[in-house]
């Protein structure tokens, strides 16, 4: 006993009592630390000494430093993979955010949003407006994410139409649209319908071209500045839709577009250009069904754009086309170019 416990001992009149360990609430990474965590806790709960060396290991590995150093890169490893795959789950975790669409976030922020009592008062304009509540009760912020889509590819949309001007550029045309809730994408230029624009080739100069689901007229006014002795026809079966169309063409000056629901086009009516931003989230059957019944109006020496985004079945969708239209005959279908996570599908009419 040194002279230390003697004093101590003397002092207090009582006997020893170790110390409260501590270290005996945390826990450390490295395995031979945690053995020597171990060995000291015990010591202290059995009270053999209270001078133990508190980085004292193990006879074994005390004796065999490559073990120890074994022990030591091995924990090292483990835990820079912990880190590594953290990491990984993270990035995809921000990668899916970044490719969601768009539609995707509005639907998640209605239905997260707490109702107001000002909802019953609220006028939106812009993107709010396509997920605003429209009575007082927030019973649309029930609604699925599945039905909010579809109000965009109905005849009739629920929306409020709430009409404002938005300035924008269509392969370097200055234009003013008209816009609207209740129509796909109202408030900006959806990222794919920009892929389009910025990477689809040149038109002709003259013939027949078709915006198939024209939304509120990007494409048609883009098509109609490029070409302006071309007729371009612009389908949608949202009737606001249509009606934005035809008041932008007037807006920005283009004569010679026609803006109509999808019957009201002649049968034998043939278009030498189509592009298109389909509307991928009506559900595949309905998409096959409107492809099949527009694409074959190619004339021949006519080609069709598609843009759609990669992650909703761009790959898939190249081979199910070149499959239906094999049986018309002089179909070619393959994928242009690719951006942003979207893919250009190109479809050309040979013979």
């Amino acid at each position: 006993m040194t002279s230390r416990d003697n004093h101590s001992n003397t002092h207090s009149g009582r006997k020893w009592r170790p110390r409260p360990n501590p270290f005996e609430n945390h826990t450390y990474a490295n395995r031979s630390k945690r053995r020597a965590q171990q060995q000291r806790l015990e010591r202290f709960r059995d009270g053999e000494t209270r001078n133990a060396p508190e980085d004292s290991e193990d006879e074994a590995t005390a004796q065999n430093p490559q073990a120890r150093r074994q022990d030591d890169q091995r924990d090292d490893r483990r835990r820079h993979m912990n880190k590594r795959d953290a990491a990984h789950a993270n990035h995809r975790s921000e990668k899916h955010d970044r490719t969601r669409h768009p539609l995707d976030h509005h639907a998640d922020d209605a239905a997260h949003r707490k109702p107001t009592d000002g909802d019953a008062r609220r006028t939106t304009a812009g993107p709010a407006a396509d997920t605003a509540p429209s009575t007082a009760d927030g019973a649309s912020q029930h609604a699925s994410a599945e039905g909010r889509q579809t109000q965009y590819f109905s005849n009739n949309p629920d929306a409020d139409d709430r009409r404002h001007a938005i300035d924008i550029e269509l392969r370097g045309h200055d234009a003013v649209m008209e816009v609207s809730g209740g129509v796909f994408s109202s408030g900006r230029l959806d990222p794919g319908t920009k892929v389009l624009l910025r990477l689809a080739p040149d038109p002709p100069a003259a013939g027949t071209f078709l915006d198939l689901g024209c939304g509120w007229g990007p494409i048609t006014i883009a098509l109609a500045k490029e070409s302006p002795d071309a007729d371009v026809w612009a389908v949608d079966i949202n009737t606001r839709a249509v009606d934005l169309t035809a008041a932008n063409a007037r807006r920005n000056g283009c004569p010679r577009v026609r803006a109509v629901a999808p019957d009201s086009v002649p049968a034998d009516t043939t278009f030498d250009l189509i592009w298109s931003n389909p509307p991928i989230r009506i559900g595949k059957e309905a998409l096959h069904a409107l492809l099949v019944e527009w694409l074959p109006r190619l004339a021949v020496g006519g080609a069709a754009y598609l843009v759609v985004q990669k992650n909703l079945g761009a790959d898939s969708l190249i081979p199910w086309l070149d499959a239906a239209l094999a049986e018309h005959g002089g179909y070619t279908v393959s994928k242009l170019t690719s951006s942003k996570g979207y893919r250009i599908i190109e479809i050309r009419h040979e013979s």
